[in-house]
């Protein structure tokens, strides 16, 4: 599998990441709907203001300044974990993996001898959907760990802390099965920055040989919001653990003008087939942050085997709002949750939304083995924030500018158990 030699992103992708991270983390706390939500918002808004405040915003680097001396030892440790999640989410997303849940949403089974010897699971389960040189059906765990210590943020550190994640909380579980897929192998990321200095350092522990290349950098604006205006890139060394010899297909970091004004819609991007299981925990999670909760609870009834019978004859009905934008993005009722600070909100690729809650409407009472779902165009996923006003995902997540694509003024309406608009 090929690396860039450098992994770059905007502010607004890694507010998709952490809004991630901290939705899959919260799915199995057993809180009611509104409780997760303000603990998703809450978690959310307040590690994008520490990162906001304390990343370096004149440098080019994604690195962070002295300032975060004042925090003390418990919230910057608190912090590194939540931004290591973070950016382990966008590793995971430049290389094509764009479907990913709960690792506990998986149900691995272990072997005895395995289960007592493990102590803790991994973070995340990723889905590539039968691409990348995997076989259908088949998962890779991650494990993410973050530094933004002097000390235990030096590059050999952070090196040896990824082989260590790796030996003690993702070995054992590659070639275990769950509800219907197979681990064929997993990651154990971390990321480390030292407050002050240049530069990051984003190492990778796996059984899969990776090989650094330059073709994939792609520019940048400000990773912070509060930043002066003009390109930047993130910039991370990578360290890799290569145990084998034959490497998976290559992900393709598209290219292309990718502008939704004015233009019409795209065709629909590459196909996959990510497993049903996580392709619906992955979708409650992205309807949860776009405000569209009665289709996340649609998808949590099925994940929990008490399947869409038990909802109520009024909540069978999720109210979008469409995004002016010409390659359409709804967003929930509720849309007026799902933003945080700065000028966008959370949004679903129209596309993405449709085909998930007709494939949802089919199997009501289980997820199916896999799913078939297009991957959002490369030419809408990679060009810049700044170019398009939307950042998205491979699975339909997106951040949108509403200052620059507006909401339109019609409600839409979509019927989960007819999967149909009314």
């Amino acid at each position: 599998m090929l690396l860039p030699d450098h992994m770059a992103f905007e502010w607004e992708h890694l507010v998709l990441a952490l809004a991630r991270t901290r939705t899959m983390s919260t799915n199995t706390l057993g809180l009611t709907q509104e409780e997760r939500q303000r603990l998703i918002d809450f978690i959310g808004q307040n590690v994008a203001s520490y990162i906001d405040l304390f990343v370096d915003s004149s440098s080019a680097e994604f690195c962070f300044t002295e300032k975060m001396d004042c925090l003390a030892d418990d919230e910057r440790t608190s912090l590194a974990g939540k931004v290591g999640a973070a950016v382990a989410d966008l590793a995971m997303e430049q290389l094509g993996f764009h479907w990913r849940a709960n690792a506990r949403e998986a149900n691995l089974k272990l072997s005895k001898r395995v289960r007592q010897a493990t102590k803790k699971i991994p973070d995340f389960v990723y889905d590539p959907g039968a691409q990348h040189g995997f076989q259908q059906g088949s998962v890779v765990v991650v494990e993410a760990k973050g530094s933004l210590s002097r000390k235990r943020a030096k590059r050999s550190t952070i090196f040896k802390l990824a082989q260590n994640a790796y030996n003690e909380q993702v070995r054992d579980f590659i070639d275990s099965e769950g509800d219907g897929v197979v681990v064929a192998s997993g990651y154990a990321v971390a990321f480390g920055s030292i407050p002050g200095e240049r530069g990051s350092t984003l190492a990778i522990a796996s059984p899969q040989p990776f090989h650094a290349h330059a073709s994939s950098v792609v520019r940048a604006s400000s990773l912070s919001s509060a930043a002066r205006g003009g390109m930047q890139e993130a910039v991370m060394d990578q360290a890799v653990d290569e145990e084998e010899e034959e490497p998976l297909a290559s992900y393709r970091f598209g290219g292309g003008d990718g502008g939704g004004r004015g233009g019409g819609r795209r065709e629909d991007g590459e196909r996959a087939q990510p497993s049903g299981r996580v392709a619906f925990a992955n979708y409650e999670s992205v309807f949860e942050l776009c405000g569209a909760t009665t289709a996340a609870s649609l998808f949590r009834n099925i994940l929990s085997g008490r399947g869409a019978e038990e909802l109520e004859s009024l909540d069978i009905i999720q109210d979008f709002w469409l995004v002016d934008h010409a390659d359409g993005f709804l967003v929930g009722s509720d849309y007026s949750r799902s933003g945080w600070p700065g000028w966008g909100i959370f949004a679903i690729y129209e596309r993405s939304a449709v085909q998930i809650l007709e494939i949802a409407a089919k199997n009501l009472k289980s997820p199916p083995p896999i799913v078939k779902m297009a991957i959002v165009p490369d030419t809408l996923r990679s060009v810049s924030v700044t170019e398009t006003g939307v950042a998205v995902h491979g699975d339909g997540l997106a951040y949108v500018d509403i200052s620059h694509w507006p909401i339109h003024g019609k409600l839409m309406q979509w019927h989960l158990r007819e999967a149909r608009w009314i």
